[in-house]
C-alpha cells in the first residue's frame, strides 16, 4: 500500500540521518582525541581486504560497483579505523565487571540476548533511481522480468546476480548472507521470511 511505502521511506530517511549524525559525531571525537590511522595501517586494511577477494580485478569491479575510487576508500578507511582505536581504547578504559555482576547483568536482561531468527538469502537487485523516467523504469522491469525467466528456465542464479545486480552482493553472486528481519525493509524481510527452503 502507498502508505506503507511512505513509512517505510520515512523510517529508513530518519534511521539514515541519525546514522550520518553519528558518524560525523565519532569522527568528530577521535579527531578531537588525536586517534588516527597511519598510511601504513591503511594500506595493511587495503591489503586485507582484497585478499578476500578472488583476484585484483573481481575487488576492483567490486569497487566500482560500489561506486567508490580508491581514494574515497582510502579516505574513508582512514576515517573508519581513527573511530576504531577510540573506541578501542575507551573499552580498555571500562572497569572490568566480575563474574557475578556479569551473570546478574545476564539474569536481567536474558531477552536481549536471545538470538533471533535468521534466513539466508540471496537477491538480484535492478535499482530505479528517482530521475528515471518512465520508459527507463519499463526498461529495467523488464530487465528483471527476462532474468527472472531466464533463471526458472534453469540459469545458473549467482552467475546471473554477477551479471545484473546493481547490489554490492553481486561479488558473492547476491548472497547477503544470515539476517534477521530488522535488518531488512518489511516487504523484503517478510518476503525472504515466507519462503521455503
Amino acid at each position: 500500500a502507498p502508505e506503507q511505502v511512505d513509512a517505510m521511506k520515512s523510517a529508513i530517511k530518519t534511521q539514515s540521518v541519525t546514522n550520518v549524525v553519528n558518524r560525523h559525531l565519532l569522527e568528530d571525537e577521535a579527531a578531537l582525541r588525536g586517534y588516527a590511522a597511519t598510511d601504513e595501517q591503511v594500506d595493511q586494511r587495503i591489503a586485507d581486504i582484497r585478499s578476500r577477494y578472488p583476484s585484483p580485478e573481481d575487488f576492483d569491479k567490486q569497487l566500482e560497483a560500489g561506486g567508490m575510487t580508491m581514494e574515497q576508500l582510502r579516505t574513508e578507511l582512514k576515517v573508519q579505523m581513527g573511530i576504531e582505536q577510540m573506541l578501542e581504547a575507551e573499552l580498555e578504559k571500562a572497569p572490568k565487571k566480575s563474574d557475578e555482576e556479569l551473570r546478574a547483568y545476564y539474569e536481567e536482561n536474558v531477552d536481549r540476548f536471545q538470538e533471533r531468527e535468521k534466513v539466508q538469502a540471496s537477491h538480484i537487485l535492478v535499482k530505479v533511481e528517482e530521475t528515471d523516467t518512465d520508459a527507463d523504469k519499463a526498461e529495467k522491469l523488464l530487465r528483471i522480468k527476462n532474468v527472472r525467466e531466464e533463471i526458472v528456465l534453469g540459469a545458473d542464479f549467482a552467475e546471473k546476480a554477477k551479471e545484473v545486480s546493481d547490489c554490492p552482493s553481486r561479488a558473492q553472486g547476491g548472497d547477503l548472507g544470515f539476517f534477521d528481519r530488522a535488518s531488512m525493509v518489511k516487504p523484503f524481510a517478510d518476503a525472504a521470511f515466507a519462503m521455503k527452503e
